[in-house]
């Protein structure tokens, strides 16, 4: 009788033979549930990077249409409104989207591609998002990375007419810059007067950033100084601002050059 009574003691806290523990067939469910999630999540990730790669991909093929058409030149650009701002915006936005592939659309040897980089290398913003790809750079200081991009870079200045830009800085190596400004002969037409000089740049106490240029004229012993301060704005484009104006949007250096009139 002991006997029989242990067997029915025991068949109430033991499972009998094959029957699962209803905790442990929970813990299962969870964790079949939990892992097909997870691969659910895994897939849509990689889904968003193959996304993103195409989207940086197209936003790169727009910015090479930009320079085909900026190769035409004349009336073509206006007619499609395709803007050096337009190429600009597309190539900085492709890089947020997939630097890598961006990087290389940039580096290809196709002739688009190179009349496209021609164009975007003359913005320190796009020629410094370049250099900050590269893995050696990525832990560098900023301004060191900066100053590296800006050979080669253009800046315009305003544009007050129909005629175009004023002037364009250009920036060149050694520290070596070229003002490159309108103005207008005898008989009242416009001509480009070229001053050459150099720039030096320093990091004020608040940490912005001044260039002061030097400039004389072929010939001439006259030096001209200007003073600008360093401006981004809100996606990291940068303008130069006289020092003594800072806020004149009238007398700001731009990153694009005014095209149809704008």
């Amino acid at each position: 009788m002991k006997i029989i009574l242990l067997a029915l003691t025991l068949a109430q806290v033991v499972p009998a033979f094959g029957q699962e523990d209803p905790l442990a067939i929970e813990k299962q469910e969870l964790q079949e549930r939990l892992e097909a999630h997870q691969a659910q999540l895994d897939e849509l990730a990689a889904k968003t990077i193959q996304e993103r790669t195409e989207a940086a991909h197209t936003l790169m093929d727009s910015a090479e249409w930009v320079a085909k058409v900026q190769k035409i030149g004349g009336d073509k650009v206006c007619e499609l409104e395709a803007y050096v701002g337009s190429l600009a915006f597309n190539v900085i936005s492709a890089f947020s989207l997939d630097m890598v592939a961006t990087s290389e659309r940039l580096q290809e040897e196709t002739d688009s591609a190179k009349a496209m980089a021609e164009i975007a290398r003359k913005n320190v913003r796009l020629d410094l998002a370049l250099l900050a790809a590269r893995e050696e750079n990525q832990n560098r200081n900023p301004l060191d990375l900066f100053l590296e991009a800006l050979p080669g870079s253009v800046f315009y200045g305003p544009a007050p007419s129909n005629l175009g830009n004023l002037y364009e800085l250009i920036f060149e190596a050694d520290n070596k810059v070229k003002m490159d400004k309108m103005g207008f002969d005898d008989n009242g037409e416009p001509i480009r007067r070229i001053k050459t000089g150099t720039y030096a740049v320093e990091v004020t106490p608040a940490g912005g950033v001044t260039f002061t240029l030097k400039l004389s004229s072929e010939g001439s012993e006259e030096i001209q100084t200007l003073e600008y301060v360093l401006v981004p704005d809100n996606i990291g484009f940068y303008y130069l601002a006289p020092s003594n104006a800072p806020q004149d949007p009238t007398k700001v250096a731009s990153p694009f050059p005014a095209e149809c009139g704008e």
